[in-house]
């Protein structure tokens, strides 16, 4: 669904079905920005964003976290692992944009 939206605004988005193939795809083609999923197989979103800022190719990149699980302890959790921003699901596309506007410092048209 991201996608489809993404697109709509001329974004190049890549996928991954899981958090080792998002390090794969994030350190092969570095990224001026990650939608990071708290829950995801084999490496988890959390461990995944403290790779991704161990590493001096992506220690920069923003990463934005977004999960099915809001509260406090994990927004903390994501935070403390190195996201720049944090979104509880279910997510709008303008709450989405926000995020990203924020990200870049840029504007982004409405949805509405």
């Amino acid at each position: 669904m991201w996608r489809v939206w993404l697109t709509l605004f001329e974004f190049h988005v890549d996928t991954a079905a899981d958090g080792a193939e998002a390090l794969r795809c994030a350190w092969a083609h570095r990224p001026d920005l990650v939608l990071m999923d708290v829950w995801m197989p084999i490496i988890d979103g959390l461990e995944a964003t403290r790779r991704l800022r161990a590493r001096p190719l992506t220690a920069d990149v923003p990463i934005i976290v977004m999960t099915a699980s809001p509260g406090a302890m994990v927004a903390e959790q994501a935070r403390a692992c190195g996201c720049d921003q944090f979104l509880a699901k279910p997510v709008t596309p303008d709450q989405l944009l926000d995020h990203i506007r924020l990200a870049f410092r840029a504007t982004l048209p409405r949805l509405h």
